[in-house]
């Protein structure tokens, strides 16, 4: 038997996080007293889920070593799926495939023989990761479930009441009663969707359910009388229409029995809540008596499930502030009470010794008791919580507050108020000015608002259609004509000057935190100060309507650089023809420049590096691009120089006809490379379709082909042009990135394929049509293939590559990469830069349809949005795509990306375009950036290292650059080295902190009053009317409690 070792996953974890993880495990395991339940409230960003990691693994290796452990089952909740697809990645420390990604307690029972499984590779016991979601599996609110569920009941059904032919056969319904028994339960989907539901099912669970699985549904079905009501249902000669109505109510209770044989095949040993306050009525059950259900008797059981353990993940588990003015119900001291109450499971001499403990604490800072008895709170609520705080780092702080000028009112907006006034009387709807001051266009962008509705309606009051017309929308035929959009929002002019105004808009990726060139072009102006934006509202309406503005204006500024009438229109972009397609003329391959341009050169990739050639040429000043490109062809023709004759078929063709541009592997066998390039073409190649059984002559394997004969034949002569390519393809540029986290012994096929793989997002990108018009204007002297090649020199692509890789390679285990993670990175970078533009709808009131589909790229909505195509776009894309250095540069989002979420890998900067109701919500929302190796602290370390790592010549600049950083850090006071250099690091670029408050309006005396209070509330943990507390504060000496561990 292998057991299991922690000690990869410990070595990768900050003093502060070991400690934090030494302490649950004792707490849960190995103290006198144990408990099953324990909180760790470490503040936003400082790593909550590599802390949960690390006690996955330790709870792992003790598991193992228990008897009457026969498997070990970690389940992780939270209350998204995207949530949940970041986090269970990082605490599958077993680094196993099979992860059970199902969401929903309903889709478990299909799970059972894949839980049972036998043990992996480096485990002693079988580890199951399970992630699970709330508001799916323990909720009564939604009666037909969604179409999978329903699906995996109706194979259930078909289980106990099939037909078989042969023993050796599943069940099966005859065609008859399966056509009506999948009317009866396709609820709202169609019947080709929820057949095709069934089907993905049976093909993946060909085995289907167990005995025991399927035993115990029939036994407390039939106990509910369900299965009776269902056979009745089923022999009912009564409408289609009419049974269909009265299914919901039978299928609620059918999923209910389905979510307890889910719960019933888990096993659960440690349960990880994430974010837990967004569900906190699972931990407490529901407020009132009538809410009590199925639901929240399996969420007890749950819960309670003997020997499991409960790790519980917040930076904000209770609200930290209210004062006597709130009146929403929520309480900081009840809060916190029940929350504590929870953790110790109500003991009440605990809870008894607590309430002293914070009585006396009370006294003693209103100056009514002398000392400070903190060193006894701290140690008893260490019981069952800890957190860690970033140290106040006076002139070190990582934040910096910008107030932007959000004064530029002008008439024709308060013509569009005045409009909406009159529109609001004549509705009902009361005062509009919170509309108007957050909602740009606001009659485009109704939102589920009552006067949105009153517009939306086109009511038959006369009053609301006369003012209809009055309402500042987006024109349909200056939006077909790209005109500009003036707007009547002030917040947004503030937002368009501060994304748009320096020219970011063309930019097709961030520029570099460490340029190994001085920027050109476009990037010359920009420098290492533009960092991506998170705009965060609390009105629904505001992500979607700044999302589209911005993206039309940036499109709207690429597409009018040229001369001319431009279209901006469906019918317009279905005729732009990509220049960089596979195109084929008379048989013959006519793109093989393309293939210069996404095809990596093994050979020349490595002896013509930007990185190599900077240290080289290196004054102290960077060289520019031209400089550089001077020394690839100095160094390229003195390298590569052969008796060879110029091949008159282009540049292409001396490219690849030179040196070893193919994995060694593959130099002499054509065949194996065409079958590995087949390979990564039916991996997620876009528009080469192959299989690597077949090997179809399709387009791609045309120009595939024509390069491999070149590569063979070999015998090139160096020409002009060729050490351009060498150096600034994007191909190339993927290579050497990848190179830089690769040991050098590591299988070169592999390393070859991945570019080739993450280099294909590249070509997307420049196959874009509003990429393919900044291009072609910015450089209008060239072909395109060469103009592609001149920009990726101007914005320092090879720099930025090697930053991204850098980053993707950090969130993975460390020890030597392996073959499958760097597949993982490859396929990221593809995927980040292939996300595809997100359609949202601006609404013209005047009109029945839906009104305009307006396209989102370079701004983008976190959650909501549909694609190009008519799909839903996936938050997990959406976050891929920004925490790439490509588009999209802003990204907009209500409170659902406001907990848990990464957004710092190229952004250090939250523009709120609202004041949140509480402190903590600053510190939620900027925690989204301010995290492990984020931008700021990138540049920073950076711009204080990057000399000594030039010149010492390094194979990754990166993490040469952070131990230089680490080993300066080493000097600085305690507190402080904890968390340098990879949270806090001096330098100019920090934290922005972006208000849009207007000049004079009660908006800015309501953030005085947020931002102030915050290091005060702190000292308030745990009490009463904690406004009253502190303004009768008298102990200034005494200093908020340090719940570390």
């Amino acid at each position: 038997m292998t057991a299991f070792s922690a000690k990869g996953t410990l070595a990768g974890l900050k003093p502060f996080q070991k400690r934090t993880v030494n302490h649950v495990f004792k707490r849960f395991y190995t103290a006198a007293q144990t408990t099953d339940r324990f909180l760790v409230a470490d503040e936003t960003g400082l790593g909550k889920s590599v802390v949960a990691a690390g006690v996955v693994a330790r709870a792992i290796e003790h598991l193992e070593t228990v008897d009457g452990v026969d498997r070990i089952d970690v389940v992780y909740m939270c209350s998204n799926a995207d949530l949940a697809k970041q986090n269970i990645d990082r605490i599958n420390v077993t680094r196993q495939a099979d992860v059970i990604e199902s969401g929903r307690l309903t889709l478990l029972p299909l799970e059972l023989r894949r839980l049972n499984a036998a043990p992996g590779e480096n485990t002693g016991k079988r580890v199951n990761f399970i992630s699970l979601t709330p508001g799916t599996s323990f909720s009564d609110g939604q009666r037909l479930g969604n179409s999978e569920e329903r699906a995996v009941l109706f194979l259930m059904l078909e289980a106990l009441l099939g037909q078989r032919e042969d023993r050796k056969e599943p069940k099966r319904f005859p065609f008859e009663v399966e056509a009506k028994i999948v009317e009866l339960l396709r609820g709202n989907a169609g019947t080709n969707g929820f057949l095709y539901e069934v089907n993905k099912f049976r093909q993946r669970h060909p085995e289907g359910f167990t005995l025991h699985v399927r035993e115990y549904f029939q036994k407390n079905a039939t106990e509910r009388n369900l299965m009776r009501r269902f056979k009745k249902a089923l022999r009912s000669t009564e409408p289609m229409e009419k049974l269909r109505t009265d299914m919901p109510d039978l299928i609620r209770e059918f999923r209910t029995v389905l979510a307890e044989a889910g719960l019933e095949c888990l096993e659960p040993d440690l349960i990880i809540l994430d974010e837990f306050q967004r569900f906190q009525d699972l931990l407490h059950g529901p407020k009132g008596e009538s809410e009590a259900g199925g639901a929240a008797e399996l969420a007890r059981q749950f819960l309670n499930y003997e020997g499991a353990k409960l790790l519980l993940l917040s930076a904000t588990p209770y609200k930290a502030h209210t004062s006597g003015k709130d009146d929403g119900g929520e309480d900081h001291a009840s809060e916190f009470t029940e929350l504590m109450g929870f953790l110790s499971q109500g003991e009440p001499g605990w809870m008894g010794k607590l309430q002293k403990l914070l009585n006396r604490r009370r006294q003693q800072l209103a100056g009514i008791e002398p000392g400070d008895n903190a060193a006894s709170v701290e140690r008893h609520l260490k019981q069952y919580m800890c957190r860690t705080e970033r140290p106040q780092l006076g002139e070190d702080d990582m934040l910096r507050v910008h107030k932007m000028a959000s004064n530029d009112v002008r008439s024709a907006d308060l013509r569009s108020l005045t409009a909406l006034t009159r529109l609001s009387k004549a509705a009902g709807a009361g005062n509009p000015i919170e509309y108007w001051k957050s909602v740009p266009y606001f009659a485009n962008f109704l939102g589920d608002y009552q006067l949105g509705r009153a517009i939306d309606s086109r009511p038959e009051n006369g009053d609301i259609r006369t003012h209809l017309p009055t309402l500042t929308t987006i024109g349909r035929d200056g939006y077909r004509r790209f005109e500009r959009l003036e707007g009547d929002n002030a917040k947004y002019r503030a937002v368009e000057s501060h994304v748009l105004g320096d020219g970011w808009w063309q930019l097709l990726w961030m520029p570099p935190s460490c340029p190994y060139t001085q920027p050109a072009g476009p990037f010359a102006g920009v420098g290492t100060a533009a960092t991506k934006q998170v705009l965060f509202s609390a009105w629904n309406a505001t992500p979607n309507a700044v999302s589209t503005l911005l993206s039309y204006e940036a499109e709207r500024l690429i597409m009018t650089l040229t001369n001319g009438d431009v279209e901006n229109s469906a019918e317009a972009r279905a005729r732009f023809t990509p220049r960089l397609a596979w195109r084929m003329r008379e048989g013959d391959p006519t793109a093989m420049s393309a293939m210069a341009l996404f095809v990596p050169h093994a050979g020349l990739a490595g002896s013509v590096d930007p990185l190599r050639l900077a240290a080289d040429v290196n004054e102290g000043v960077p060289v520019g691009p031209e400089g550089m490109r001077q020394a690839a062809e100095l160094v390229g023709k003195a390298h590569w120089q052969s008796g060879g004759s110029i091949d008159e078929r282009g540049i292409w063709a001396a490219y690849f006809g030179m040196g070893n541009p193919l994995p060694r592997a593959w130099k002499s066998d054509p065949v194996a490379a065409r079958k590995g390039i087949a390979l990564v073409a039916e991996r997620g190649l876009a528009g080469a379709p192959v299989s690597s059984d077949e090997l179809d002559e399709t387009n791609f394997m045309s120009h595939v082909t024509r390069m491999l004969e070149t590569a063979v034949e070999g015998g090139g002569a160096w020409r002009e042009g060729v050490g351009e390519l060498a150096l600034n393809s994007p191909a190339n540029c993927v290579y050497r990135a990848l190179g830089r986290v690769l040991p050098a012994s590591f299988e070169p096929v592999e390393h070859w394929q991945a570019a080739l793989l993450a280099t294909e997002g590249l070509r997307t990108l420049f196959n874009r049509q509003d990429a393919t018009a900044l291009i072609s204007h910015l450089h209008p002297e060239l072909d395109y293939w060469q103009a592609i090649l001149r920009y990726c020199a101007d914005g320092n692509l090879q720099a930025v590559l090697d930053e991204y890789v850098f980053q993707l390679r950090s969130q993975q285990p460390r020890g030597r990469i392996t073959s499958g993670q760097l597949w993982d990175i490859a396929d990221t970078m593809r995927r980040s830069l292939s996300l595809t533009s997100a359609t949202l709808w601006a609404k013209d009131p005047g009109e029945a349809d839906r009104g305009l589909a307006m396209g989102t790229r370079f701004a983008v909505r976190y959650g909501g949005g549909r694609s190009e195509d008519g799909g839903g776009v996936r938050m997990s894309d959406v976050r891929t795509a920004f925490n790439s250095p490509f588009w999209p540069f802003v990204l907009t989002s209500t409170s659902v990306g406001q907990e848990g979420i990464d957004f710092h890998w190229w952004s250090h900067s939250v523009i709120h375009w609202n004041v949140p109701t509480n402190p903590v919500d600053f510190e939620q929302r900027e925690g989204r950036v301010h995290r492990y190796m984020g931008h700021a602290v990138r540049k920073n370390v950076a711009a204080a290292h990057w000399q000594e790592v030039l010149s010492a010549g390094v194979r990754n600049p990166w993490e040469a650059l952070f131990k230089r950083a680490e080993a300066a850090a080493a000097s600085r006071p305690q507190a402080v080295r904890e968390f340098a250099p990879y949270w806090i690091h001096p330098g100019e670029h920090r934290i922005e902190r972006r208000l849009l408050d207007h000049p004079l309006s009660r908006d800015v005396p309501r953030t005085q009053r947020m931002l102030s209070g915050l290091a005060e509330y702190r000292l308030a943990l745990g009490q009463a009317r904690q406004d009253d507390l502190l303004e009768t504060l008298r102990n200034t000496a005494m200093k908020p409690l340090d719940l570390s561990p």
